[in-house]
């Protein structure tokens, strides 16, 4: 997809999430510096730099303004901030706060009494919330939690219209087919056809969490494994990979 190509919110969200992923990793250097204050982007998107400062909430700028422009970062976070409160209440008076997470949220935390720290939502499955999150340990890491957990403030809602240009489908839409509540032939079609593409899934390795690892132990199993679909990338998960990659599991097994 071209920059000037239309997408719909999924895949908007799905760009971002994916390009936060590919940050999971990285480590500030000395005294907080880090390559996104550097970006000469935040920079214009501020007024001022922000190097050698706390950088979760610049990390989440960067992210929409890396994925979509700093034009058009700045209008769907309702301006963007440094400051985690200054955010959190740039969304609220946008009407664009939850307390309901969806993947592409950003989420914010209570810390030393204010909202002083923020990050990305990644994956939202059943009570368990997976984002990403920069200046945390020093570095962006992948970090999970219960939708209850007393230190979340709640969650800014992006202006996905900004870049989605079509809408999602219609999940109410008619299907076609007979709504019985079982998983014939035609209903496993229809899943497939909406399956994600894997080859354009994240890098997991042990250490790893969240849905994709789920998607992958799934898949694993189908192949011959035994693994219990938790979510975590442990020894066992690594060593069915291993096994895949020998050759030692085989379809249908």
């Amino acid at each position: 997809m071209t920059e000037n190509q239309p997408m719909t919110t999924e895949e908007a969200i799905h760009k971002l999430v994916m390009l936060a992923y590919d940050q999971v990793g990285y480590k500030e250097g000395a005294n907080n510096w880090n390559k996104y204050a550097a970006d000469p982007r935040m920079t214009e998107l501020y007024g001022y730099s922000l190097q050698n400062q706390p950088w979760c909430a610049v990390f989440a700028d960067y992210l929409f303004v890396d994925s979509f422009s700093l034009v058009k970062a700045k209008e769907m976070i309702f301006g963007g901030s440094p400051s985690c409160s200054v955010s959190a209440d740039q969304y609220k008076n946008n009407g664009a706060w939850t307390n309901n997470p969806r993947k592409g949220d950003q989420i914010f935390f209570y810390v030393s009494g204010g909202i002083n720290h923020t990050g990305i939502v990644v994956d939202v499955s059943g009570s368990t919330i997976t984002t990403i999150e920069g200046n945390t340990s020093d570095s962006v890491a992948v970090r999970t939690y219960y939708s209850g957990d007393s230190t979340i403030a709640g969650y800014g809602v992006p202006n996905w219209s900004v870049v989605a240009d079509v809408p999602d489908e219609d999940p109410d839409e008619d299907t076609g087919l007979i709504v019985d509540g079982e998983c014939g032939e035609q209903t496993w079609s229809a899943i497939a056809k909406r399956m994600p593409d894997v080859s354009k899934l994240p890098l997991v390795k042990k250490g790893s969490i969240g849905w994709n690892v789920e998607f992958l132990q799934v898949m694993l199993n189908y192949f011959g494994s035994s693994l219990d679909v938790d979510g975590e990338f442990g020894s066992l998960t690594e060593t069915a990979v291993k096994q895949f990659q020998s050759g030692q599991l085989k379809e249908g097994r």
